[in-house]
């Protein structure tokens, strides 16, 4: 397992390279002001995106939302009232929309249809698809790529123009038995979609669907993952999914980082990124308002003698505006150096190393899967119980309220680790909830369960 040490770095804030005023606010804020001069270390930086919150009277100039919903309607929705339970969270979602957007549905069994194109949500339209969706039956088998791809189609009929946030929201309570169905595939179906500015949220009901590759899919295409146990609560989840659309406060975000010579980037965790020589960049659909996006960078740092400050990283942030223009910001780090140990141990951000004990903790949660899908369930309770110390360490030392109830949730999954050597069947629902969380942590999801 490795270790990271949680040191940190002072913060030097650059300015807006263009004039226009910006709803996005970036910060690059250190766990320490402080290193410990001479020797060689890793630290962590976190990036902290944000726009402020929406208020209701801007619904005239909030983007306009492209929605298709991928519904399954496999034989094995028909059970606790899963489809029906779907069936309104779908209605649910549209009576969320106004004129202003689109909605379109697709279903899929053994095959995927179109059963509403894409669609202005006017009020004669609305009934009409109201009554569309009070007439889906269940079907059999589980074609999820197809149901996908033939949703992603509806939303590209919008591509050439600017505009619209376009949102895929895909649910599914089975494994996908019919056409292409690996986390793989899913994944590189979702990377395309990205490309093409859609993101796909995936929602996966009771305990037989597969997380792995629902989260791919998600992940890929910078969308959002729920996992729902009870079909009464997928009201809940598309409402909380669609109001995240209806609060996008920028669309094709560009994070670059760059650090000076001798000083590496290790690592983002949860996050892919290309590195052009000292370079890395990641790419972002959105950014909602009233959300904090949170990203933190693993940095190796060269031993250093005593000073005041060093630069050790630059993170610039680009999203296209109105007018063919584009925003950029840019905000610099740098990091003190010193011999005394009482001044590196006091120059800890409390607010960062909260954040940094969660990443950490969804680690844990990714190491634990591991160890118990190889039958390793004691390792993986040992992970879970490291994860939960941490974590009830980290609260003590800064208050912070969202860690402490992380780690209330960390017990709860240690107990259940711990149970299932007795009951093994127990570990599929284990699982799913896991996967979940430690998705929704590394990406920063703004509804987490």
């Amino acid at each position: 397992m490795k270790k990271y040490w949680i040191i940190g770095i002072g913060l030097l804030l650059g300015g807006m390279l263009e004039a226009a005023p910006s709803p996005v606010t970036l910060k690059v804020e250190p766990v320490q002001a402080m290193l410990a001069a001479g020797a060689d270390q890793q630290t962590q930086v976190r990036i902290l995106i944000s726009a402020p919150s929406r208020q209701a009277a801007d619904e005239k100039e909030r983007p306009r939302v492209n929605l298709a919903i991928a519904l399954d309607r496999s034989g094995s929705m028909a059970g606790m009232r899963k489809l029906e339970n779907a069936k309104l969270a779908a209605k649910n979602a549209l009576n969320m929309l106004s004129d202003r957007d689109r909605f379109a549905l697709i279903v899929y069994d053994d095959a995927a249809k179109v059963l509403v194109p894409s669609t202005p949500v006017t009020e004669e339209n609305r009934r009409r698809i109201a009554e569309k969706i009070d007439a889906i039956v269940p079907g059999s088998c589980t074609a999820l790529f197809a149901g996908v791809s033939l949703a992603a189609a509806e939303l590209g009929k919008l591509r050439m123009e600017s505009g619209w946030v376009n949102r895929l929201l895909l649910l599914s309570d089975g494994l996908a038995n019919v056409g292409p169905s690996s986390p793989f595939e899913l994944g590189r179906l979702g990377g395309g979609l990205a490309r093409e500015r859609i993101s796909v949220s995936t929602v996966g009901v009771g305990g037989d669907y597969n997380e792995d590759l629902m989260t791919a899919l998600a992940q890929n295409s910078d969308g959002n993952f729920y996992f729902v146990e009870n079909s009464r609560d997928l009201s809940l989840i598309f409402e909380k999914e669609l109001g995240s659309a209806l609060a996008v406060a920028a669309q094709g975000v560009t994070v670059r980082i760059v650090c000076p010579e001798r000083v590496k980037l290790r690592g983002i965790p949860g996050h892919e990124y290309r590195v052009d020589g000292r370079t890395a960049e990641l790419k972002f659909n959105q950014i909602y308002a009233g959300h904090d996006k949170v990203l933190i960078l693993q940095l190796e740092v060269p031993p250093q003698p005593v000073a005041e400050s060093v630069e050790i990283v630059e993170v610039s942030l680009e999203y296209p505006a109105a007018a063919g223009s584009a925003v950029r910001l840019a905000r610099r780090a740098q990091v003190g150096f010193s011999a005394n140990p009482e001044a590196v141990a006091n120059s800890v951000n409390r607010e960062v190393s909260a954040d940094v004990v969660l990443q950490r903790s969804a680690a844990l949660r990714e190491d634990a899967v591991r160890a118990a899908d190889a039958g390793d369930f004691t390792g993986a309770g040992v992970k879970l119980e490291e994860a939960r110390r941490e974590l009830i360490d980290n609260a003590r030392i800064t208050g912070s309220r969202e860690v402490a109830d992380a780690a209330v949730k960390m017990a709860d999954e240690s107990r259940k680790m711990q149970e299932v050597p007795a009951a093994p069947a127990q570990y599929k629902r284990l699982r799913k909830e896991l996967k979940g969380r430690a998705y929704q942590e590394r990406n920063s999801q703004s509804f987490r369960q």
